[in-house]
């Protein structure tokens, strides 16, 4: 994954791109690969669920967060939204609301 990381940042020219700066692009890729990997993640219980490794948040993951565009911003080291977007959500488990009727 790290080989991967740091092909398409060099490709790309991203790798010395801010907020996530580095000398190389195989120490970039490298710094994403240890930040994605192991794919565990923690939470700290009575706080918000928020992964956004973009940001350097690491704490569980929040329902409504678009995961995809997450992992994205940091393979190609800049900032990428996928339009993803969720239906209305229920306030209790499975939090997901009937797909719509067609």
């Amino acid at each position: 994954m790290r080989d991967d990381i740091a092909a398409v940042v060099e490709d790309g020219g991203t790798y010395r791109n801010r907020p996530h700066r580095f000398p190389t692009a195989r120490a970039y890729g490298a710094w994403a690969a240890d930040t994605l990997l192991p794919n565990v993640l923690t939470f700290t219980p009575g706080t918000v669920a928020d992964w956004e490794p973009w940001c350097d948040l690491h704490n569980g993951r929040g329902v409504r967060e678009d995961i995809a565009s997450n992992i994205i911003k940091m393979i190609v080291n800049q900032d990428f939204s996928s339009g993803l977007t969720h239906g209305p959500l229920l306030d209790h488990f499975p939090y997901l609301s009937e797909p719509p009727v067609s």
